[in-house]
């Protein structure tokens, strides 16, 4: 079992090689993992630094500017939010801020101000690690994997997003996890419900502040794990939006890099994008 610190996203020992595919079974709908985690000798933690404030407050390169619409990096809400999540990280000083490491990586992507929301669970660090570099910006979220452009490709032929799937801004959604701080999914998968309650509500406050200056209607649960811990906090959430909130589900996207790829999934996973667009078509007609 993983300690406490693990699971919230605080200080732990290097993984330099993760877990290979070969230790892993058919993931389930949610995307997780039933794997053996390898363990890595302690290493000294690093101080911690405004590499985040920095970064946030540097302009971003003309080449790779993804706020045209005013929805990307760089966007008044982008750095609204991550000063609050800058919070939590300062009320719990065992917390290590990703932002250390991945300055570009937010937790958020797209417009708030859009009626549909995609809630994800937790920034994959497997996932992070392969798409990192100097130059990244947010927008090289949730398209490290082929099931992430999947995810993209569902949301442009819907409408709730334009251009292609690896082009910067043109969000007609928004997207965000659960939980803001990396983690890699074999050591999520084996920690317990305990250690995973505390790291909802460690960033709960964080999630309620986006509903409470955002404009949700229909939330739309990427798993069943997600849809789950959505169900315990939906009180909280409709209390901080203001308003009635509409909930649908889709397979998570995770589910196809790791065993569920195939046409009558796909089919499936497309059929609840177009029950997402039916029920925002639903919202408009009767209200």
């Amino acid at each position: 079992m993983l300690d406490a610190d693990r699971c919230l996203g605080l200080a732990r020992p290097r993984i330099d090689r993760e877990p290979d595919r070969g230790h892993y079974t058919t993931a389930t709908e949610d995307g997780r993992l039933p794997a053996r985690v390898r363990r890595a000798a302690p290493v000294e933690r690093k101080k911690s630094s405004d590499a985040r404030s920095r970064w946030r407050q540097s302009p971003v390169p003309a080449t790779y500017s993804c706020a045209v619409d005013g929805t990307g990096c760089g966007s008044a809400w982008s750095k609204s939010l991550s000063d609050v999540i800058d919070g939590v990280y300062r009320r719990d000083r065992r917390l290590v801020d990703h932002g250390l490491r991945f300055p570009w990586l937010e937790g958020f992507l797209g417009d708030p101000n859009s009626p549909v929301w995609f809630i994800e669970w937790y920034p994959s660090t497997r996932a992070v690690k392969s798409i990192h570099s100097p130059s990244a910006t947010c927008e090289a979220q949730w398209l490290a994997t082929s099931g992430d452009k999947l995810f993209r490709s569902n949301l442009i032929r819907t409408g709730l997003k334009s251009g292609t799937v690896e082009s910067p801004g043109g969000w007609h959604c928004y997207i965000t996890d659960l939980v803001k701080a990396d983690a890699l999914p074999a050591e999520w998968d084996s920690s317990s419900p305990e250690l995973r309650r505390r790291a909802y509500e460690s960033w709960l406050p964080v999630l309620t502040w986006e509903f409470a200056n955002g404009k949700p209607e229909v939330i739309v649960a990427s798993g069943h794990a997600v849809a789950q811990r959505l169900t315990d906090i939906w009180p909280a959430l409709e209390s901080a939006s203001g308003r009635r909130l509409q909930r649908a589900q889709v397979l998570h996207h995770a589910f196809f890099n790791r065993g569920g790829d195939s046409p009558a999934n796909r089919a499936r996973y497309a059929a609840e994008f177009d029950a997402v667009m039916d029920l925002l078509e639903t919202i408009r007609t009767t209200s």
